[in-house]
């Protein structure tokens, strides 16, 4: 049995989604691969996107991220508390990682974005992979001018990303680097097909099906009984609920609900989500039209809404275009759109994989 590790940020699903897309890759393609995943994103995120058996989930704090008060809204005063609190990574911590790591003989150590899984694996001499389309040091940057007390913490993060072993820049990324190896938008692909999905929501074909997805923040849309009087679409809404309710044009789930979400994104025609990577990736591996909501004070948003503009069909709009749901009026503008032709490469995580086999024999 070959045991690699993958430290997991907990900013939202997005990294988590990513990361998973790397694992069912490396499944794929050997058989005696087992992950020990270190991470605060829940482990049933996981158990959804992997066979059973095939990982050890060790709920782990890794990473500071961002804190958030909304799927749109930043909160820096309270990154910089956290990161006041957790950084410098303890010694103590850094050890006794590095000593479990070393026990389960780990081959290999992949990160997507935790500086932590870096560390531990300079310690225990173990290779150290950094998968991101941008690194924490990057995003806090930008807000240096309000908050200067970000620096040191800028620094301390830039140092360690940069002694990784072997680094991946998935597309849609920040910043170029002639250093990192370049991959395509890494996504996990669906497991059923839209037909499928669609039956199992009772969904007719009849008309074209709307997936409004706005990551792992739990949140109750207010427009989201208004979608009722829309009869031309079907709409698919996560929403802060027990249970799955459906009623005639729409159907509301729970934050953790029974459907994959790479089944619900390709069984759909217009995605409604923020400008965050992972949906965004899935959108365009399932060649889906899209509707963008942009997050203005978001480093990332003007690189992922100019990827969108480029490679996929759709319309960006404001959050309090999104939150008053006058979003609907942009559905038939969406549908009208053409996506761009593409030329055909190899997906992200099958790049990730080839070229870190070496690491496995």
């Amino acid at each position: 049995m070959i045991n690699l590790a993958f430290f997991v940020t907990s900013h939202g699903y997005g990294h988590a989604a990513r990361a998973c897309a790397i694992m069912q890759t490396f499944l794929q393609k050997f058989a005696d691969i087992h992950f020990l995943i270190f991470s605060e994103t829940p482990e049933w995120f996981f158990e959804d996107s992997l066979p059973r058996g095939s990982f050890t989930y060790i709920n782990f704090f890794t990473d500071v991220g961002l804190a958030q008060r909304s799927p749109f809204e930043e909160d820096i005063p309270q990154t910089l508390e956290l990161l006041k609190k957790h950084f410098p990574f303890k010694p103590q911590k850094i050890n006794d990682l590095a000593r479990l790591l070393k026990r389960f003989q780990v081959r290999l150590i992949l990160n997507d974005i935790s500086a932590l899984g870096i560390l531990a694996g300079k310690k225990a001499g173990i290779p150290t992979v950094l998968i991101e389309n941008f690194t924490w040091d990057w995003i806090y940057q930008h807000y240096t001018e309000q908050f200067p007390e970000l620096l040191p913490f800028i620094d301390y993060l830039a140092s360690i990303y940069q002694s990784v072993d072997v680094h991946f820049k998935a597309r849609p990324f920040v910043v170029n680097d002639k250093r990192a190896i370049e991959t395509a938008p890494i996504a996990r692909p669906a497991r059923k097909s839209a037909s499928a999905t669609r039956q199992a929501l009772k969904l007719n074909t009849d008309k074209p099906v709307v997936l409004i997805s706005t990551g792992g923040i739990v949140t109750r849309h207010r427009f989201v009984s208004e979608l009722k009087k829309i009869k031309d679409f079907y709409f698919i809404v996560p929403h802060d609920v027990a249970k799955m309710e459906r009623s005639d044009n729409l159907v509301v789930l729970p934050h953790h609900s029974p459907f994959y979400h790479p089944d619900l994104v390709a069984a759909c025609d217009v995605v409604v989500c923020k400008a965050g990577y992972s949906t965004v990736a899935e959108v365009y591996l399932h060649q889906k039209k899209i509707l963008l909501v942009n997050r203005p004070f978001f480093p990332e948003s003007a690189i992922i809404e100019s990827f969108v503009k480029k490679n996929l069909a759709g319309v960006v709009i404001t959050p309090q275009t999104f939150n008053e749901g006058r979003w609907t009026h942009y559905l038939n503008e969406v549908l009208q759109k053409k996506e761009a032709p593409r030329v055909k490469v190899a997906s992200g995580a099958e790049v990730v994989v080839k070229n870190l086999e070496a690491f496995l024999n």
